[in-house]
């Protein structure tokens, strides 16, 4: 296979997907598919809701139409190297949920070109790729792994809403099933990257390495979590003991705060999965994964704490995305919180300008009554859920300091650039109790912080 004239497909097109296309479609012909029609004629439209695909590269590729996006799965057939970025979520156990990886590799195996490469982006358990994959892929097409068609590995390393760290930038792992793939992967991804790659001895490694990053991450949130929530029971201020922990020259800076997202939250589950199925269990993983979701409990029982002193009932969620600066709520624990608020008979009302409401999961339990699009505008009351007496809603539009001061109680659950400008001295003034998740406020004007 000649890498200048490859064709290249790109299976799932979201936060991981859309930016890998766009960057290789400025040096060969790419074929975008996803099942997903409807995000396939926002694509077609010029139109990114993640943005995370870089405006000024999408606007070149489709200018120069090097860029077909379809959720026709036969366009495949015409491609050399198909990539694949579906999601690899966890079940209601936290196990590997690997529909979307099988269902990938079913439409590959359907619409396989003869030599052509097969590489996987999605995060998942060493061994996976091969054997879950490309047993599947083989399956399907009737083609032999290694001698009709190869595959390669290379773990994404995007982080949504990172301007800095972005699919060009950063330094890729690649890995390949023979030597010979292992070369042309890494040929293929440094024709594309600034700052080149790290080649792994097999694709195994590549995805415990992948799991691993994100997993030591998880761990070390952990341990400040749980500093955080001893010096809560102490009457210490956590943030203050951190500071000071921090002036010694090898002390590792991790500030607490709830822990979602599609991996930090979930990539460790791969890991104590796979090391269950081998015979061992990962006691520091599992023991991380415990602290950071027990923090969820944690933040309620202070919330209850002030409503309760205050004789309160009235909460304003401020954001519910699971970081700042974008509008992804995959494994947002916000929403958790505000369900056990509502557990207690807690109205919640929730605004974040990144979020589109419309688009969120039935299973949050939105209030359709009385909702124009979706959506709530400020100003025009309490809208209760359907089967609930709890006000669960959202707030759309420009929020002020008069409105907010109609609540009781102000969690800061995402620092959104947005509410850094609100005057929270004012607020204080005015006796709303602050909670600050993120620990990024004034200490003077809020009331108390994880």
């Amino acid at each position: 296979m000649k890498l200048e004239t490859s064709v290249i497909g790109v299976i799932g097109l979201g936060y991981v997907g859309l930016p890998l296309a766009v960057s290789f479609a400025r040096k060969y012909k790419v074929v975008g598919f996803d099942i997903n029609a409807k995000r396939i004629a926002a694509l077609k439209r010029g139109e990114d809701s993640t943005n995370e695909a870089d405006r000024a590269t999408f606007d070149e590729v489709l200018a120069k139409q090097s860029i077909t996006f379809t959720s026709d799965e036969t366009a495949l057939q015409q491609c050399d190297v198909i990539i694949v970025s579906v999601p690899t979520p966890i079940d209601y156990a936290n196990q590997p949920d690997l529909e979307p990886l099988v269902s990938a590799s079913q439409t590959i195996g359907r619409n396989l070109k003869k030599g052509c490469v097969v590489i996987f982006e999605s995060t998942t358990f060493p061994t996976c790729t091969e054997k879950v994959c490309g047993a599947e892929i083989e399956r399907v097409s009737g083609m032999r792994y290694n001698e009709d068609f190869f595959m390669g590995y290379s773990p994404e390393r995007i982080n949504p809403a990172d301007k800095v760290n972005r699919f060009e930038t950063i330094k890729k792992i690649t890995s390949g099933s023979t030597p010979e793939v292992a070369d042309f992967v890494d040929a293929l991804y440094n024709s594309v990257l600034k700052n080149g790659t790290h080649r792994a001895p097999s694709m195994a490694v590549a995805e415990a390495a992948k799991a691993v990053e994100n997993a030591q991450r998880d761990v070390n949130i952990a341990f400040v979590n749980e500093i955080a929530m001893l010096c809560g029971h102490l009457g210490i201020d956590s943030r203050a003991v951190l500071e000071a922990a921090g002036t010694k020259w090898n002390f590792i800076k991790m500030q607490p705060g709830l822990v979602g997202g599609h991996c930090i939250s979930v990539d460790p589950y791969y890991l104590t999965y796979i090391g269950r199925t081998a015979g061992y269990e990962c006691q520091l993983i599992n023991a991380g994964r415990a602290v950071n979701n027990g923090v969820v409990d944690y933040i309620v029982g202070e919330l209850l704490k002030i409503l309760i002193k205050a004789n309160s009932h009235r909460v304003l969620m401020l954001g519910c995305s699971f970081k700042e600066g974008c509008g992804d709520i995959r494994n947002s624990k916000i929403f958790d919180i505000i369900a056990k608020l509502n557990s207690y008979g807690v109205s919640c009302s929730i605004y974040d300008p990144y979020v589109d409401y419309v688009a969120l999961p039935k299973s949050l339990n939105i209030a359709k009554r009385g909702i124009v699009n979706g959506v709530i505008e400020l100003g025009s009351g309490e809208v209760p859920t359907d089967d609930s007496q709890v006000q669960n809603y959202f707030l759309v539009g420009q929020l002020n300091e008069a409105l907010m001061s109609s609540y009781d109680l102000i969690v800061l659950g995402v620092s959104h650039p947005e509410f850094m400008s609100f005057d929270y001295a004012l607020l204080h003034e005015r006796n709303v109790s602050i909670y600050d998740v993120k620990g990024v406020l004034d200490k003077a004007n809020i009331s108390s912080r994880l």
